[in-house]
């Protein structure tokens, strides 16, 4: 029952809360006997349990890894190596003519699709012939090979020869070389070598299909540690690593999660493979994962049962022990009318008496000491929360004044120049160690010194106007030379201002060395000087291109075409085309020198800038480009362009030269040339988009730099001007070009332009 009050509560501390040791203690113990054994028993057995079914699991896995190692190593050497021997001992290929050589590889390798390339070899390690599935090989790209493993190591040794494991560049893919050696039946030596570079993918994808319809993963590791087959490409395209295992069991698969892994070894020639077959823990050990959860219920089970039990026998014991405690914990907290329960008739009772008869003898005396104690704890109290404030506030004090220091010594001495502190009296007060370094004077000499000390002849002049202005104005800048202990003058920029510092004015400034800034000026200077020269030198060439070279070429073409009017009937076939080579060769320099005109006067020669509409632009240039239109049948379209501030005329030239160019460049299909634009609040994005013969992806650079071209000029005409004038127009007004494009499916200009240029030029 409860512990009783009988007086006024006196106590001046809140009671604990009861903790129930004997309670609990004895709880534990009963739940503790029940559970136990329980536990013993359930964790061997399942513990026998999960390692019966992780062994049977590794075996099983083990056993899929070896068949799938038999079945490689198998197909490698029974497949891919007797195909070869066999295509060579049926049609005698060594002996065949090169042509026939080359047809009965082209029929191997569209035999098999793990076959990417097959190259003959005679007896001295030149290809006879060669073919390949990515590539058209022509008697051109023929090699020498008799320096390489895969002739030399089949001729000196007599067998097949396996290389180690390589990736082609393209794509990353797994490859091995098999070279195998033909042997002269009547002589016995090798007359040729028959080379085939094999694909381990497809032949993975084949040999692995056991393990196509389940949760396992099997893949292939090399001696180097690499991934060189797995179910999914893109593993090894990544050039994934593994570190294989040095045996079966659980261990981290090549995302790092958890697998239970068995390992084979497959083997042919000198090369040997370790296959890696897994599978989630989850899946393979479903038997001992339930024997787990079985477990872990009954003892759940148990340790519920136990708990009830427990509760049950001990509740009636502990709670008479619970008052006695509680009243004990009442009076401690100084509550000393509470009594203890005294009404049961067994030992609790008595104990409870006598408890009761304690407590009224001490409560007394409690009482008159309590007053007492009161005040004496009310003055103590009073003097520590004084000692303490002045304590703390002292320490305080003390770090915010090492820690201002500590910041300004460092910012200071981290200053990118000299420091300096200047009294109304005209002394240095503070400086940093750049001052010292520059100066070259001792710190005792500082203090002694004026800071007009430091300067000569003019510049002493304007520096002491430019302290006294500083004690005046508040702040100042001045240029003078710096002059060392050594004599050595350096030019500087000095800032000064004025700050109160403990109710005084001092000066607080920075120099910094202005020496480079000159250079920089002078070599500025002559910079520009160069280029003003450079410009004068462009124009008189422009000037020269349009005049002086092309008079000569027009007195050419006139006097050709003269030549050929007049004398017509007298020339034979020959001499009229000789007559028209003339005419159209100088039709063609004269039409480069042209070009070279514009391209060169793209800068110096450039209309002013000012608002164009793209679609008047556009719109311009179809009507410039309707004959080579209607005659290759070509369809333009375009979205809404916007406006931006450009040079219009050299604008007209981009989209003259795009468009031609689209329609010059067309494949089997008329020329489809699409023109959209995109816009943010500061650039705009025009793309070309076109149908036709595309550009390979090797010379999509070049195709901006003057006189690049990439196709003959029979075929297609031109001076290789068009696309660098475009590109040094577009860079003009600040902005980019670039083609996307991928050969046989057309090719995208970008260019990107700024929205607006303030209508001036840019550099």
């Amino acid at each position: 029952m409860p512990a009783e009050n009988t007086g006024h509560k006196r106590g001046h501390k809140t009671a604990r809360p009861l903790r129930s040791k004997i309670r609990r203690r004895l709880r534990l113990a009963l739940i503790g006997l029940a559970v136990i054994p329980l536990l013993a028993f359930g964790g061997l057995e399942t513990w026998l349990r999960y390692n019966a079914a992780l062994d049977e699991a590794i075996a099983l896995q083990g056993e899929m890894a070896i068949r799938v190692a038999e079945r490689f190593a198998e197909y490698v050497v029974n497949e891919i190596e007797s195909d070869l021997r066999v295509a060579a001992r049926i049609s005698g290929v060594e002996k065949l003519p090169p042509d026939a050589q080359k047809t009965m590889l082209s029929k191997l390798l569209t035999y098999k699709d793990a076959f990417a390339e097959i190259s003959m070899l005679d007896a001295d390690g030149m290809e006879t012939a060669r073919v390949s599935r990515r590539d058209v090989i022509t008697e051109a790209d023929l090699q020498d090979r008799s320096g390489s493993d895969v002739f030399l190591l089949p001729v000196g040794s007599g067998t097949t020869h396996y290389s180690p494991i390589y990736y082609r560049d393209i794509n990353a893919e797994s490859m091995m070389d098999i070279a195998i050696p033909l042997i002269d039946r009547r002589s016995g030596d090798v007359a040729a070598v028959l080379v085939a570079a094999v694909r381990l993918q497809p032949i993975w994808d084949h040999v692995a299909y056991e393990t196509a319809d389940s949760q396992v993963t099997t893949f292939i590791v090399d001696r180097f540690s690499r991934v060189v087959a797995h179910p999914n490409p893109s593993v090894v395209f990544r050039g994934t690593t593994f570190s294989v295992p040095n045996a079966s069991g659980i261990h981290g698969g090549l995302n790092g999660e958890r697998q239970v892994m068995a390992l084979a070894k497959a083997t042919f020639g000198e090369r040997e493979f370790t296959i890696v077959s897994g599978a989630p823990p989850a899946q393979v050990l479903y038997s001992a994962f339930r024997v787990l959860r079985i477990g872990i219920g009954s003892v759940i089970a148990a340790l519920a049962a136990a708990a009830i039990l427990a509760w049950v026998m001990v509740a009636p014991m502990t709670l008479r022990i619970t008052n006695l405690v509680t009243a004990a914990q009442a009076i401690e907290a100084g509550d000393i009318e509470t009594r203890a329960d005294e009404s049961a008739d067994d030992e609790f009772g008595i104990l409870g008496k006598a408890f009761n008869g304690m407590v009224t003898a001490l409560s007394g005396k409690v009482d008159e000491a309590f007053a007492a104690r009161q005040e004496l704890a009310i003055l103590n109290e009073e003097l520590e929360k004084r000692v303490q404030q002045r304590t703390a506030d002292l320490e305080i004090a003390n770090v915010s004044l090492e820690r201002n220091k500590a910041i300004t010594d460092s910012v200071i001495e981290s200053l990118p120049g000299v420091f300096y502190q200047i009294s109304t009296e005209g002394r240095f007060v503070r400086w940093n160690e750049e001052f010292e370094r520059v100066t070259g004077y001792a710190p005792e000499e500082i203090a002694a010194m004026s800071p007009l000390d430091l300067f000569k002849g003019e510049d002493k002049e304007r520096v002491g106007a430019a302290i006294a202005k500083v004690f005046e104005a508040g702040e100042t800048e001045v240029g003078a030379d710096f002059v060392s202990k050594s004599g050595k003058a350096t030019p500087y920029w000095f800032t000064g201002t004025l700050k109160q510092l403990g109710g005084s004015p001092y000066l607080i400034g920075m120099g910094t060395d202005v020496s480079e800034l000159s250079e920089i000026e002078t070599e500025l200077r002559r910079s520009t000087e160069g280029l003003e020269r450079s410009n004068k030198e462009l124009e008189q060439f422009a000037y020269v291109a349009s005049h002086d070279l092309q008079e000569p070429l027009r007195m050419v073409s006139s006097y050709t075409q003269l030549l050929e009017r007049r004398y017509k009937d007298q020339l034979d076939d020959t001499a009229r085309e000789f007559i028209a080579y003339a005419v159209d060769g100088a039709s063609r320099m004269q039409k480069l020198i042209n070009d070279l005109l514009s391209f060169s006067r793209v800068q110096t020669k450039g209309g002013s800038f000012e608002p164009v509409d793209l679609n008047h632009t556009l719109g311009q240039a179809r009507a410039n480009l309707s004959a080579a239109i209607e005659e290759n049948c070509a369809l333009v379209i375009n979205d809404e362009l916007p406006t931006i501030v450009a040079d219009p005329t050299q604008m007209l030239s981009v989209f003259q030269n795009l468009v031609g160019n689209a329609i010059k460049f067309h494949g089997e299909d008329p020329p489809r040339v699409t023109i959209t634009a995109s816009e943010t609040e500061r650039e705009v994005e025009i793309r070309i988009k076109d149908n036709g013969i595309g550009i390979r992806e090797e010379h999509q650079g070049r195709i901006f730099i003057i006189f690049q071209r990439l196709h003959n000029r029979k075929d297609y005409p031109g001076t290789g001007i068009g696309l660098a004038l475009c590109k040094r127009i577009v860079e003009r007004h600040g902005g980019q070009i670039r083609v996307e494009s991928e050969e046989g499916l057309g090719s995208t200009f970008i260019l990107t332009l700024p929205k607006r240029n303030d209508e001036r030029e840019i550099a």
